[in-house]
């Protein structure tokens, strides 16, 4: 006996969310009919992600190519891509907005819950097809051999998501830092007036109590940390651009 698949197909996510994708690609589906199949990722990852294959126009063998059909070929002008393959598509900008629009459509009107949002998608450069044992005869996904086939891809996506996190997160840290030695001068007595300590030293629990005695020094020494935030912040260390709200 070999097994060869789940009987019923459920990602499980890093957080133990059961999520159902077919009807996530269904709906998908149905918000973008240039697209021929969309694959939902994120088994034992911390969210889902989407790989999207356009609609193609097929061989003599019945096989997918990679130049776009002619209802994709129109969308491509209207959005004013010049995208005439899935190469050219998975590369563009246009399109992957274009995708994004209706991926944030599907998250804010359809996702049940935080675990089903997709955070990322790509364009894929080829369909998946019947040759290449991506699909059944029936023309049904075979699941764990799309994943195996797409495994650079996926492995490029989550990677992707975890070099902008920790730019995030880095940025997140340097922020607060720097607001707290920019307020980190105002001083505090307690309630007997015995002593004196800055803003940054005072604990949570004397802080509470604290009366503040004076306001923060106003010196020009002081706007420089805001000026270095500004920068981070529309710069690739700040983090980059989000593809989608979580």
């Amino acid at each position: 006996m070999t097994i060869t698949g789940r009987l019923k197909e459920l990602i499980v996510t890093s957080g133990g969310e059961n999520v159902s994708p077919v009807p996530i690609e269904n709906k998908l589906l149905e918000l973008l009919p240039e697209v021929s199949n969309a694959i939902l990722v994120g088994d034992k990852r911390n969210f889902l992600s989407c790989m999207f294959c356009l609609k193609t126009e097929m061989d003599p063998s019945g096989e997918p190519t990679n130049v776009l059909a002619p209802s994709v070929l129109e969308k491509s002008k209207e959005l004013g891509s010049k995208a005439e393959t899935c190469e050219q598509a998975a590369e563009d900008p246009l399109w992957h907005d274009y995708l994004g629009t209706a991926v944030e459509k599907y998250n804010k009107e359809f996702a049940v819950s935080n675990a089903q949002n997709i955070r990322k998608w790509i364009i894929l450069k080829n369909d998946i097809s019947l040759g290449k044992g991506e699909l059944t005869a029936t023309m049904k996904m075979k699941r764990s051999v799309v994943m195996r086939n797409y495994e650079k891809e996926i492995s490029t996506i989550y990677e992707t998501a975890s070099t902008e996190k920790a730019a995030s997160s880095w940025y997140v840290c340097w922020s607060r830092t720097v607001c707290s030695f920019m307020h980190g001068i105002e001083e505090f007595t307690n309630e007997n007036g015995d002593f004196k300590r800055t803003r940054c030293d005072l604990p949570r629990h004397e802080r509470e109590k604290g009366v503040r005695q004076s306001e923060p020094l106003n010196s020009p020494w002081r706007r420089w940390p805001g000026l270095v935030l500004v920068f981070l912040r529309f710069t690739s260390v700040g983090g980059g651009r989000r593809d989608s709200e979580a």
